[in-house]
């Protein structure tokens, strides 16, 4: 059953909304037209399926259904350091359309509000940009993420999906995301623990999401409960995508939460191969999901490398074995099998994403 989740909208939140503005004219809007660009996927939420063509993206009404609105085509948008396809213009959303619901984050380079569309009822989470040169270029790879996975014929019914840009590049330039619900782990702190079927479906979302990013070669970097999202009808995307990196050769990138990092990223071995990164962090967030901690605590002294590889990975070693068997006896023998196959400590026998898709652990999910 899926989880609660508040979405702050008692009829205290509403605000009065504006006087109606006159119905746009098919094929344009503000008297401007409208023109489609061909061949960008968008979601259909409530199918749950991509729709590929030349239709203007989409926005939901009232959550539920997906009519077209035609909204304005974006201009071309450019990040400092980073050009925006063409093909990628987003619709312009005016801040004027928007009404604030609540506070859903603040972070050291802004903060994350939930908004709703005046004209529609959508959710939608708004993220301060500004002059920030840290959202800037994530806002950047964010687009160039939604690029990629189009050309590989992916979708992106399970990452969080960029809505609109603002135009101009003032102080108060924002991003328009999907909203994406609760985070996993203010999820377990609301409802408790995941187990079983809502553990399997929940989190078999969740490696549908990196293996669309695996698939268009690219890691995450910050896999973690935090950066995993859930709504009310029990669908999860993920979010933060300011660490990742498209994969290339050997060389290790030392960003990423430590508790979720493998050694090879930690002792930054660049004789190990790089795409295997996001393996680690999903099964350590798989494992904190039902046992409720971090299952491979990364001390000072790993991190500062004061101690010696060998020892490292002893220390890991007994953790994992720990968490293994607390999910054998938790969860049973193929949820205990995902978690080790998911944190081989050599990254050349770990599972990726993808393969993890197929582990016997998901068969139910198919059904």
């Amino acid at each position: 059953m899926p989880r609660r989740i508040k979405d702050g909208m008692e009829p205290h939140h509403f605000q009065p909304h504006p006087p109606k503005q006159p119905k746009p004219n098919k094929g344009s809007f503000g008297g401007l037209p409208v023109t489609p660009e061909v061949g960008q996927p968008y979601v259909n939420s409530k199918k749950e399926e991509v729709i590929k063509g030349n239709k203007t993206p989409l926005l939901q009404r009232n959550a539920h259904s997906n009519d077209e609105h035609q909204l304005q085509m974006a201009a071309p948008i450019t990040f400092k350091g980073a050009s925006i396809d063409k093909e990628y213009n987003y619709p312009i959303v005016p801040e004027k359309d928007l009404y604030k619901v609540r506070k859903l984050g603040e972070g050291a380079f802004g903060s994350v509000d939930l908004v709703v569309h005046r004209h529609t009822n959508q959710h939608l989470a708004l993220k301060m940009v500004g002059d920030d040169a840290e959202r800037r270029i994530e806002c950047a790879k964010l687009i160039k993420i939604q690029r990629a996975v189009a050309r590989a014929g992916g979708n992106t019914e399970n990452i969080v999906n960029l809505i609109s840009l603002s135009r101009g590049r003032s102080d108060k330039k924002y991003a328009l995301l999907e909203y994406g619900g609760l985070d996993i782990l203010n999820s377990i702190e609301k409802d408790g623990l995941f187990k079983d079927e809502e553990l399997k479906r929940t989190f078999f979302q969740a490696v549908k999401g990196i293996s669309t990013l695996f698939q268009a070669g690219y890691q995450h970097h910050d896999i973690k409960p935090e950066n995993i999202l859930i709504n009310g009808k029990g669908i999860v995307k993920i979010c933060d995508f300011g660490l990742a990196e498209k994969m290339a050769g050997n060389i290790q990138t030392g960003n990423g939460t430590p508790d979720y990092m493998p050694l090879e990223k930690v002792y930054e071995l660049n004789n190990y191969h790089n795409d295997r990164a996001d393996s680690w962090s999903l099964g350590c967030t798989f494992a904190e999901m039902r046992l409720g901690y971090p299952v491979m605590q990364v001390s000072d002294a790993m991190l500062k490398g004061q101690m010696l590889l060998h020892e490292a990975v002893k220390e890991i070693k007994t953790m994992r074995e720990k968490a293994y068997q607390q999910l054998l006896q938790q969860e049973g023998e193929q949820a205990a099998e995902l978690f080790a196959a998911l944190t081989k400590i050599n990254p050349k026998y770990r599972l990726s994403p993808t393969e993890a898709l197929e582990h016997p652990y998901f068969d139910s999910c198919y059904s």
